[in-house]
């Protein structure tokens, strides 16, 4: 599907005892000594790991990053109207809707007699606030 982010993203930089090593995916390091694996990627949730070694055997670490959820409060002039992100119903303003973040999506507010309220959003935490105001036909 078009701008779908995997839940195991390539690209997501990996510390290994919070110095970068690399990025997914595998990043092959020696381990020297148990460490705090780590990895960060925009629009996911950051994850960490310990992870120790046995002499002479590989070790590895495996962690899914899950998306980023951001709370959204959508507000409109006049209230009522409906929510829509990517063509997906989300309820009516005035809500607080959860969508993922560090990718864009097409916000759209409708009521009926009014134009169509439309907005690219790339939504980043903590929170973010919309309000559109309506224009009546």
């Amino acid at each position: 599907m078009p701008g779908q982010r995997s839940l195991y993203p390539d690209g997501a930089t990996v510390l290994w005892n919070r110095e970068k090593i690399g990025a997914t995916p595998p990043v092959q390091s020696p381990v020297v000594r148990p460490r705090q694996s780590h990895l960060r990627d925009a629009g996911f949730e950051s994850g960490e790991r310990s992870a120790g070694y046995v002499i002479g055997k590989p070790a590895g670490v495996f962690m899914r990053l899950l998306p980023l959820r951001v709370p959204v409060d959508v507000t409109s002039t006049p209230a009522g109207a409906q929510i829509l992100v990517d063509g997906r119903s989300m309820g009516r303003t005035p809500a607080t809707i959860t969508m993922i973040g560090g990718r864009e999506s097409t916000l759209v507010v409708r009521l009926p007699g009014y134009s169509l309220w439309k907005k690219k959003l790339n939504p980043e935490p903590p929170k973010v606030d919309i309000h559109a105001d309506l224009e009546k036909r």
